[in-house]
């Protein structure tokens, strides 16, 4: 059995990408992304290594700056805009700590977020866009925000075409269309500092829902679970890179080829959890998308009595699990990716 200190060194075993490499469609750096993709579900990816580096990571300073900004609003003012009361979809709004089943002492999770929907940013389909006035005067900067996460995940998914030998109409470049109306978001967290003694996990383990999750942050807190591993391995936060995962979206539409994780946010071993800002770009493919196994060599034929759920009906499911009010235990599966785990921090 691995010692929390071995299996923190392990997780910096994690496989770096670079961007620019896939933006060059490298055949190694397209191997190493598969590798990565199948084996951990996770991987550093490089963007330094672009030729915009200056500009994006300008842009991801100026969402650290917003994010704060924002939480530090009134939280009776930012309840005006409740996404559990925007849509069912929950794409728009505001999350406040402990509406979601969790692990801390009373049950609930530790952390407020903002969803901030692609669509909305992007003026993509009919749908209103109520928003606090706070987002009016930094839209241009979400705009180039959610373009730049776009082009790295169309990277990132032409790669992953090109090597599992998609044909058309089967790509998965070809239901995450930047143009196209989507559930995808851009989420804001503030995680809320925990003293040493209290070792519960601010979010509850899950796998992401969706089918890409380009996370950024600078503070430790990040924990997966590798696969066929039962032992919480620390993500520590690289400066210039984002920490990808690959989401249940992408795991169904390879039959389990590509492995979306098991992870949470818990206070770092022998740490206190302090506030901690991050924020991801959700991608998720349209909404009416089948998550059912595409067919590749690669890929294990889908069996003919598999239930088929869409991009949204499982947003949908998932949403329900996570909601305190919602949760069914005897349905942990849907939130874990149908594996069995421990509820115990440690």
């Amino acid at each position: 059995m691995t010692s929390q200190t071995n299996s923190q060194d392990q997780a910096q075993g994690l496989p770096t990408i670079s961007l620019q490499g896939l933006f060059d469609q490298d055949p190694a750096e397209t191997s190493k992304l598969l590798d990565a993709s199948k084996q951990y579900g996770f991987f550093y990816l490089d963007f330094r290594t672009i030729s915009e580096s200056e500009t994006v990571l300008g842009l991801i300073d100026q969402i650290y700056r917003f994010e704060e900004q924002l939480f530090s609003l009134p939280q009776d003012h930012l309840m005006n805009y409740d996404v559990d009361e925007i849509g069912y979809m929950k794409l728009n709004g505001y999350k406040p700590k402990g509406r979601n089943f969790g692990q801390l002492a009373n049950g609930r999770d530790g952390f407020e977020s903002y969803a901030i929907p692609k669509d909305g940013v992007l003026d993509l389909g009919d749908k209103p866009y109520p928003r606090p006035p706070i987002f009016d005067k930094n839209m241009p900067m979400l705009k180039a925000y959610m373009r730049a996460m776009q082009e790295a995940t169309l990277s990132i998914h032409r790669a992953l075409s090109q090597v599992l030998g998609l044909q058309a109409g089967e790509k998965f470049e070809e239901f995450h269309r930047a143009d196209r109306t989507s559930p995808c978001i851009l989420r804001l967290l503030k995680y809320h500092a925990q003293p040493a003694q209290e070792r519960g996990a601010s979010q509850t383990p899950h796998t992401d829902l969706g089918s890409l999750t380009i996370l950024f942050t600078k503070q430790p807190g990040l924990q997966v679970l590798m696969k066929g591993s039962d032992k919480w391995e620390d993500v520590e936060p690289r400066a210039g890179h984002a920490i990808v995962n690959i989401g249940d979206g992408m795991s169904l539409l390879t039959n389990g080829l590509l492995h979306s994780s098991i992870h949470r946010v818990a206070p770092p071993h022998d740490q206190a959890m302090v506030t901690r800002y991050s924020f991801a770009f959700l991608q998720r493919s349209e909404e009416h998308t089948p998550l059912v196994g595409l067919k590749s060599p690669l890929i294990q034929a889908t069996s003919g009595s598999s239930e088929v759920v869409t991009s949204g009906e499982w947003l949908h499911q998932k949403f329900s699990m996570l909601r305190a009010k919602t949760h069914n235990t005897e349905k942990q599966w849907v939130l874990t990716g149908h594996r069995e785990i421990s509820t115990q921090a440690h």
